[in-house]
């Protein structure tokens, strides 16, 4: 079996996904494929628990850098201490609220109750260590920031 969104419903696809029934004793799978028109991805699952505002600030904080966007996003606490994502270009400035959904990936939602936007950043490693992030979002895919600092 297979759970199909037509291109005719949804303006972007079309989306599938192979499904499969599970034994009542089986745990989920870690991963499933998504194909998306012609393109194929691996969607991995999160852990349960994320790491914590502070073990992502350690781990990511700092300033990232995309020549494509002529924009720099800075990860820091702002003056609450909540974690925020501070991206400042040519065209203006955005503040997101980071929630990290795991190590290697985080959910930013607009700051401004105006901008229902919501983008999805998936960090970029080199032997362990993060070297950028790509952001997602329903207009946007894979913008890269690279880490400055």
């Amino acid at each position: 079996d297979r759970l199909e969104l037509p291109i005719e419903t949804m303006a972007l696809g079309p989306y599938s996904v192979t499904m499969a029934p599970l034994p009542a004793d089986a745990a989920p799978p870690e991963s499933i494929e998504l194909k998306d028109g012609a393109t194929s991805e691996r969607l991995v699952r999160l852990g349960a628990t994320p790491p914590t505002a502070a073990d992502v600030a350690a781990d990511l904080g700092g300033s990232y850098i995309s020549a494509d966007a002529d924009a720099v996003g800075t990860l820091a606490f702002d003056a609450d201490n909540a974690l925020e994502m501070r991206m400042q270009g040519r065209v203006g400035t955005i503040a997101y609220k980071v929630e990290p959904l795991s190590s290697d990936v985080l959910r930013l939602q607009a700051k401004d109750p105006t901008l229902p936007l919501i983008v999805i950043a998936s960090i970029d490693r080199q032997n362990g260590k993060p070297v950028g992030m790509r952001l997602s979002s329903g207009r946007t895919r894979g913008l890269r920031f690279t880490r400055k600092s």
